[in-house]
């Protein structure tokens, strides 16, 4: 489901459904938790399985519990395996959030929009939203390598 209809169905339909008030920050995250829960799972799963079936069964053969295979030879290798997919994830979801000035969320993209409203400066306002994205995520995909 894309992010912006979780988002107003969080903000718009879930109030009416459950009979209870959810502010626009609180949806916001709940929408941004719902949605990258969902890919970070995924992405979890996919390195554990990526893992060759054949160093669990070593380290059963070595007598080790369950939890000690998993914990010191499944969980270093799948944990080495999904960083860069996780990065990427984390990337998408901060940019994501742009979608979040349609329930009223004060984020870069609705602050930008307000200071245009006032001054009618979009080419300047604009440029400035992007470059403020483009650190972050360039920031983001630094720390990452």
């Amino acid at each position: 489901i894309p992010t912006i209809v979780q988002v107003m169905f969080i903000y718009f339909a879930l109030p009416i459904l459950a009979d209870v008030g959810i502010n626009p920050l609180a949806a916001a995250i709940m929408a941004i938790i719902i949605n990258a829960g969902a890919y970070i799972a995924e992405i979890v799963r996919g390195a554990f399985l990526s893992v060759h079936r054949g160093l669990r069964e070593a380290g059963l053969a070595l007598g080790l519990p369950f939890w000690k295979v998993l914990f010191y030879i499944i969980g270093p290798l799948a944990f080495r395996r999904m960083i860069p997919a996780l990065g990427n994830q984390f990337i998408v979801s901060l940019k994501d959030t742009s979608l979040f000035i349609v329930i009223g969320v004060g984020e870069l993209t609705r602050q930008g929009q307000e200071i245009m409203a006032a001054n009618f400066r979009a080419v300047e306002i604009w440029s400035a939203v992007a470059m403020f994205y483009l650190i972050m995520t360039g920031t983001l995909t630094l720390i990452l390598r």
